[in-house]
């Protein structure tokens, strides 16, 4: 209430303080009134320039209007400092569109804290504005000539923006180059067309112009100019344009994947350009030069591979003599061919077309360069020589069909070739690469070669050609289903083309593996192969398919439980298996395991062993069995008390053991250990001792004791 009460005191004393100056009579300034006047001041110093619409005088306004503390004036979102300031607020067009409302507020002291301040309610004045009507100048017809211009300065006045346009009816008649209001008008060909001059929010203004023909005529011309050039280089040309104008002059090219274009113009001369020409890939493009007023100059550019210079091969020339190259180009176009020699006192050299001559002066090598335009030079080497000399050839041997080279030596060569003569072609032909012969056989003989070459002693030598000759082979035997491995040796043959024929095929297959001949039995039966070789003798030899054949086993003589084992050796084996019996199995025991045969004998005897092997015949063989015998012991004497020990042997023993009896065994006693047999004598008397072995004859013995 204290802070009310002292507010309502001031401003009870402002006012009495106002009112009693103004009761006084003396002129006191209305701040109030003012810092308005200082407002609508601003916004008639912006309103006096003329405006598109109202909105845009508005949008000037709100632009260009500021603060200004001193004056009075704030603007957007600043706070007052005291009472009796003024806020610029807003701003809006009225429906008359000759002027526009300016909305603005007064700071007054702030209830809520009456040490601030804060902008009051809303007031606003009106403020005349004055709208733009853009005029563009009137611009008289025109008339110019082809290939000439002419500038004219277009104005609008009242003009609400730079915004000017000129659009010509005819564009292939003029040219058009508007820039900061002056319009550029070139005259393309004869005719006549308008222009059309456009400003923002003014009308159309419309002028004619007509191009003559011009007294004398640009025409374009192209200096040195071809129609070929190479890939992946640049090329430059001078166009010359003759009564140029102020045309320009342009280029375009039909392909430029082929070929691009640059035009650069020469500053120091009118009228001259550089053309340059870009290659991208081997092709053809048209180039178009065009100028106005002048014919369009077009030609076709064809873009080849890059020549080259073909290999020049070192030379040798004899002093004194002459010798011509020539040059071989690829790809060529119209370019400059030169050569250059690295001695010139040793050769003159001389160029005619694509021949270069070489004039040998004095002895030594030197180097002369080839060149030609875009490719890489050749160089190569000449010799100058004296006399040449055929070096000594030695005789020569080959085959029928057969070819040989031989190479001819030429001391102080030049670059010419051998020659040769004097054989016989019935045995020989002869061709030459260069001084290389190469000789082929035609039939046997001997004849002789004569080699000559220029400015030089013939040589002489002998060649002899041999026929090929079949070595025999011989007559080849084998069983089913075997193989005979055998080797065609040709003497003085070139190769293994030999011919096998005239052979049984249901008896024999035969597989060639080089000069190697796999020949398999496949039917019992002969037949004959014949062997045949270009210019040889045929030879023949027989192949025999056998049937097998067990060869003879020798009669075998074994014993009662001993094993006998015998290898059957074969002829012509098929891969049958080999089958054996016995005649009497109680005697002997046959097995058989491949070709093994094992025999066991059973008993004492004899029996007949049958052996087979598929077709082969059978044979057969004795197998005896021996009986065993018990070797005979003498009767003898022994004193009582007295033993003696007698070794037994039984020959042809078996796994069976010896046996004894004792007649009397009061008499003696008789023990057997092993082959050992002891007596030992008990009292006076006589005892007969019998030997028994399995299958063998006893033997009996009389042991006398005294």
């Amino acid at each position: 209430m204290k802070k009310l009460m002292g507010l309502l005191a001031t401003i009870s004393l402002t006012s009495s303080v106002t009112t009693s100056v103004v009761a006084c009579g003396e002129p006191v300034v209305n701040e109030v009134e003012t810092h308005v006047n200082n407002l609508k001041d601003m916004v008639s110093d912006i309103a006096s320039e003329s405006f598109s619409s109202p909105e845009h005088a508005i949008e000037v306004i709100k632009s260009k209007i500021a603060s200004n503390s001193e004056n009075g004036v704030f603007v957007g979102n600043e706070q007052p400092t005291k009472i009796h300031q003024v806020l610029f607020s807003d701003a809006f067009a009225n429906e008359n569109n000759n002027s526009v409302t300016i909305v603005y507020k007064i700071s007054e002291i702030n209830i809520a804290d009456p040490s601030t301040f804060v902008w009051g309610k809303e007031n606003n004045f009106t403020q005349s504005i004055k709208l733009k009507k853009p005029v563009i100048e009137v611009v008289s017809d025109l008339i110019l000539e082809v290939g000439h211009e002419i500038e004219v300065n277009l104005k609008v006045s009242d003009a609400i923006d730079d915004n000017i346009q000129a659009i010509a009816k005819d564009t292939d008649l003029i040219d058009l180059t508007l820039e900061n209001n002056k319009l550029t008008i070139t005259g393309l060909k004869k005719g006549t067309t308008s222009i059309t001059l456009k400003a923002t929010g003014a009308q159309d203004r419309v002028f004619n112009v007509e191009v003559k023909d011009d007294v004398f005529p640009p025409f374009i011309k192209v200096d040195k100019l071809k129609n070929k050039t190479v890939v992946g280089f640049e090329e430059e040309f001078e166009v010359v344009v003759n009564n140029p104008t102020l045309a320009t002059l342009y280029v375009s090219s039909s392909d430029t994947s082929v070929l691009t274009t640059t035009l650069t113009p020469i500053t120091a001369s009118k009228g001259r350009y550089i053309l340059k020409l870009k290659t991208n890939k081997v092709g053809s493009a048209n180039i178009k030069l065009t100028y106005s007023g002048a014919e369009d100059l077009e030609f076709k550019m064809n873009v080849v591979k890059v020549p080259t210079i073909g290999a020049i091969k070192d030379i040798s020339i004899l002093r004194g003599f002459s010798s011509e190259v020539n040059i071989n180009l690829e790809s060529e176009i119209d370019g400059e061919l030169s050569a250059n020699i690295n001695e010139q006192d040793l050769a003159n050299i001389s160029l005619t077309d694509k021949v270069l001559k070489i004039d040998a002066l004095e002895l030594g090598t030197a180097t002369i360069t080839v060149q030609y335009s875009f490719a890489q030079s050749v160089t190569f080497k000449v010799e100058i020589l004296e006399e040449p000399i055929i070096q000594p050839i030695q005789d020569q041997t080959l085959n029928i069909d057969q070819t040989i080279e031989v190479q001819a030596n030429i001391s102080n060569a030049t670059e010419d070739l051998i020659g040769v003569e004097g054989y016989d072609n019935k045995i020989i032909k002869i061709n030459l690469n260069n001084n290389k012969l190469i000789i082929t056989g035609l039939m046997d003989g001997e004849t002789n070669v004569t080699v000559t070459y220029k400015n030089a002693k013939s040589i002489t030598f002998k060649v002899t050609v041999y026929k090929p000759v079949i070595k025999p082979i011989e007559d080849q035997r084998m069983a089913i289903n075997h193989s005979a491995n055998i080797e065609v040796i040709i003497e003085n043959a070139n190769d293994n083309n030999f011919e096998v024929k005239e052979f049984d095929e249901n008896l024999i297959s035969i597989i060639r593996n080089g000069n190697k001949l796999a020949i398999k039995g496949l039917a019992f039966g002969s037949t004959s192969v014949k062997i045949s070789y270009k210019n040889a003798q045929s030879v023949v030899f027989e192949v025999y398919v056998e049937k097998p054949v067990i060869k003879p086993i020798e009669n075998q003589l074994l014993n009662v439980d001993s094993i006998s084992k015998i290898i059957v050796e074969l002829e012509y084996e098929n891969g049958s298996y080999i089958t054996a019996k016995s005649e009497n199995e109680d005697i002997v025991e046959v097995l058989v395991q491949g070709k093994e045969i094992s025999l066991k004998g059973l008993k004492p005897g004899k029996t007949k062993i049958f052996v087979n092997y598929g077709d082969a015949p059978e044979i057969s063989f004795i197998a005896t069995v021996d009986k065993p015998i018990i070797q005979e012991i003498d009767d003898f004497e022994l004193e009582v008390d007295k033993q003696v020990t007698i070794k037994t042997k039984v020959f042809n023993h078996s796994k069976a053991q010896l046996e004894f009896e004792n007649e009397n065994k009061d008499i003696i006693e008789v023990n057997l250990k092993g082959d050992d047999l002891t007596i030992i004598a008990l009292k006076e008397g006589t005892s007969t001792i019998t030997l028994k072995y399995e299958f063998a004859d006893d033997v009996t013995f009389t042991v006398t004791v005294k």
